[in-house]
């Protein structure tokens, strides 16, 4: 979400970038508000993040969207057992093989139902994020430890994010070795 692009975010990104970790937006329609506004104003909203997230070291490696598929088409169908043809999974799945990486190595993060399902469809780890305060639902397996991490009240939103995607790709022992 636009809204969660502030100075602790762009934080975390830079030292995600330090570890080399890439990253990048994947977005439906309704998240980059394409279908009210049109690509052109889509393309503009992303060449201005780009721009800013450029100038504050945080520049994402991609910005991919997808459509959603309208019901009662009879396309829905042939998605259903195939996850690649599924629109969200397979734009997780398409960054992932674009940059190489395996999918135990893959962390998606979301804040929509849908997007973490297109994520388990993809075999990528899903973490909810649509502020840890009122939704903590990380990824399995990581609920204590997201728990211990996230009971200090100094520790930020955005922090907490951060801490559990680390531990999740085992950043903490690239740090030390």
């Amino acid at each position: 979400m636009l809204g969660d692009i502030n100075d602790a975010f762009v934080k975390m990104l830079k030292q995600l970038r330090e570890f080399n970790v890439h990253f990048g937006f994947i977005s439906n329609q309704r998240g980059m508000d394409a279908s009210s506004h049109g690509r052109s104003e889509s393309a503009a909203l992303i060449r201005v993040l780009d721009e800013l997230l450029r100038i504050r070291g945080g520049m994402p490696d991609f910005w991919m969207a997808w459509s959603e598929l309208p019901l009662g088409t009879g396309a829905e169908s042939q998605y259903r057992n195939d996850p690649r043809h599924k629109p969200g999974t397979g734009m997780i799945l398409h960054a992932i093989e674009r940059y190489g990486v395996e999918r135990d190595n893959a962390v998606f993060v979301g804040t929509s139902v849908t997007s973490i399902l297109a994520a388990n469809d993809a075999g990528v780890m899903g973490i909810h994020y649509s502020g840890w305060r009122s939704n903590e639902t990380p990824a399995k397996g990581l609920e204590m430890e997201a728990r211990r991490l996230t009971s200090s009240p100094e520790i930020t939103d955005v922090q907490r994010l951060r801490a559990t995607i680390e531990q999740i790709l085992e950043l903490d022992r690239r740090r030390t070795a």
